[in-house]
């Protein structure tokens, strides 16, 4: 969410100074906050526990995401996961199904560390405490509370059907808990600096406590929780004030007592009424048609729609011409969004350097009505082509690229994108969404194409994320950067079950012609044969591979520079004469010359698989087997 999105929707009455800034008034609050600046929230990690098929596992998020991995790793699943955050309804209760869990015998737990911007924490500080301070003034506070996690926990079952959450809780890193239990349809408020030390410095443990305790137990547990929801969408509620104002001081001094919350015991709105109609007015711009809510719920409400508004998921779904020339229109002549629009164009024409565009806007007036049409040309030359008219992949790339510019939305995850597009275009479309000034990306795919060799240098911000199955999906990320030259290196690695490492380009026609005789067996395998170009540049592969838990083999001649192993192995000599075992006469032979002299070796099939080079694909398709 943008901040003059945010601001739009908590004031209704504001005015522009100059270009950049919008002063937001209303009685005793001025803020001040740029327009159209990107400063809404990022997710930073997701763990998710026994929950389809991840078992145990982390995602750590930079600002531009790449996620890959082989077939049926658990990259689908991680896009289900992620969708889960756009349901309005999970903190009622999103009910997973028994046969959805790794292990059925066990709850399943899914956290989410968010990271917020101020205009987002402090909107939602304001909904459960008494707040009166500016935005400058909350500085100071930002750095402690931007950070919160969000955990759903579904506790085993033996019902098929599944069991919606026993528990949804809220944990901000300034010292705040709230947690929303599904028994008693409570919501309590936990301080984390009145908890046992060890609890508080140790998050499984905090996890541990949640899992096993309703808010009635927790109550129990030297007076730690406060109920302050009662039902959540009914009943009055009853709060101990007191208790409140003395929690709340004993976190720190961005809770002093005269901000502490003030209501009556019949109140049934959970804030002071200076910020009730400003927290209700922004639910219900944000939220939609608010004539059905009840402020009791107002937290939940809120969090759930800044969610909705900073997450866009990106599919194989697209808008409609017409609807896509409308938003470009709108991006093009909206005064601060001008500079997106002509990024978009640079963009553009990074990845077709000989096409441009253009949006039109065509009158047609009939008798009773005068309709504006917009549309898109596409310039190839002097050519002139409408969008509709032209080719699939210049839709494709306006459409993401649109997506980006606008930033309308703080978290773009695209599920396979740019499939119309030719692979060279998607290598350079995959650089622009890189570069291009973004708060978070996160792109799921299956195409190598996406995969910059500037992900494997350690940028923090820069992530490639390989996600693995062995039995369970894990995701792995190496922090550290690759010591190979970018024209070494070979991104399908990512995809395949194991790679078959080589020498150079005999070596890999010789294995190639070898499983064509052995029934195509790598291809059928999804093994990757990888001409590395030297001897000496085994050990840089070796420690890629190793980093991204990547299955792999190995084949060089005697003098290769690594140790020979149950996974490496070395010839007695060079290839040339492991080829004269099998009647070869030519000398050194060319790669050409190697491929057709193995694919003419019917009648010596068998001395041909029992060589190192039949073992090799024996140990590749071993290696799968084993998995």
């Amino acid at each position: 969410m943008n901040a003059e999105s945010v601001a739009r929707a908590i004031f209704k009455k504001s005015h522009l100074v100059g270009d950049h800034t919008l002063i937001l008034e209303k009685p005793k609050i001025y803020l001040v906050w740029p327009v159209y600046s990107v400063c809404g929230m990022k997710i930073r990690s997701l763990q998710i526990k026994n929950l389809y098929s991840y078992r145990d596992t982390k995602f750590n998020f930079g600002d531009y995401n790449v996620i890959v991995g082989r077939n049926a790793s658990g990259k689908t699943n991680l896009i289900r996961i992620l969708k889960l955050l756009l349901s309005h309804t999970w903190f009622q209760g999103v009910s997973v199904a028994n046969y959805l869990r790794f292990n059925t015998h066990l709850g399943s737990t899914i956290r989410v560390e968010l990271e917020f911007s101020k205009n987002e924490i402090k909107l939602l500080l304001d909904s459960i405490v008494k707040r009166d301070t500016s935005l400058e003034e909350f500085d100071s506070y930002y750095e402690d509370y931007k950070s919160a996690s969000l955990i759903i926990y579904w506790k085993p079952t033996f019902d098929p059907a599944g069991v919606t959450p026993d528990f949804i809780a809220i944990w901000f890193r300034g010292g705040i808990i709230l947690y929303f239990d599904q028994n008693t349809s409570k919501t309590s408020i936990i301080c984390e600096k009145m908890l046992p030390k060890e609890l508080s410095e140790e998050e499984d443990k905090m996890l541990e406590l949640l899992s096993k305790h309703t808010s009635k137990d927790l109550e129990s547990l030297k007076g730690l929780v406060l109920p302050i929801i009662g039902e959540p969408f009914t009943s009055k509620f009853r709060l101990n004030v007191d208790y409140l104002e003395e929690m709340f001081r004993k976190i720190n001094k961005l809770f002093r007592e005269e901000h502490i919350l003030k209501i009556s015991i019949d109140d049934t709105i959970p804030f002071h009424d200076r910020n009730k109609q400003y927290v209700i007015n922004a639910i219900s711009e944000i939220y939609g048609n608010a004539t059905t809510f009840n402020p009791s719920a107002s937290f939940w409400v809120l969090f759930t729609s800044i969610l909705k508004n900073n997450l866009c998921f990106v599919s194989e779904h697209r808008p409609s011409f017409e609807q896509l020339a409308k938003d470009l229109f709108n991006l093009k002549n909206t005064g601060p969004l001008i500079e997106n629009y002509e990024e978009l164009k640079k963009s553009f024409r990074e990845v077709f350097p000989s096409v441009d565009f253009d949006i039109c806007e065509r009158e047609e007036t009939t008798q009773t009505t005068t309709k504006r049409e917009k549309y898109v040309i596409i310039k190839e030359g002097s050519n002139r082509i409408r969008l509709e008219d032209s080719a699939s992949g210049y839709f494709e790339a306006l459409y993401i690229l649109s997506l980006i510019s606008d930033k309308k939305y703080s978290i773009l995850i695209l599920d396979e994108p740019a499939l119309h597009l030719h692979p060279q275009k998607i290598t350079l479309l995959g650089r622009e969404l890189m570069n291009m000034k973004r708060n978070q990306t996160i792109i799921v795919t299956h195409s190598p194409y996406f995969i910059d060799f500037d992900l494997l240098q350690g940028i923090t911000s820069k992530k490639l994320i390989y996600v693995k199955k062995n039995g369970e999906s894990k995701a792995v990320i190496s922090e550290s950067p690759s010591s190979m030259q970018r024209h070494e290196f070979r991104p399908e690695v990512f995809f395949a079950n194991c790679v078959c490492l080589v020498e150079g380009p005999t070596d890999r026609a010789v294995v190639l012609a070898t499983s064509e005789l052995k029934d195509n067996v790598l291809d059928k395998n999804d093994v990757v044969v990888v001409d590395i170009g030297s001897k000496n540049n085994f050990q840089k592969w070796f420690d890629l591979l190793n980093a991204y838990s990547i299955p792999f083999v190995a084949l060089g001649d005697r003098d290769a520079s690594f140790n020979e192993s149950d996974r490496v192995l070395k010839l007695e000599k060079e290839l040339e004469d492991e080829l004269e075992k099998l009647g070869w006469k030519g000398g050194k032979p060319s790669s050409n010359e190697a491929y057709d002299f193995i694919k003419n070796l019917e009648d010596k099939k068998t001395e041909l698989f029992k060589s190192k080079i039949g073992k090799l694909i024996d140990k590749a398709i071993g290696l799968i087997n084993e998995r």
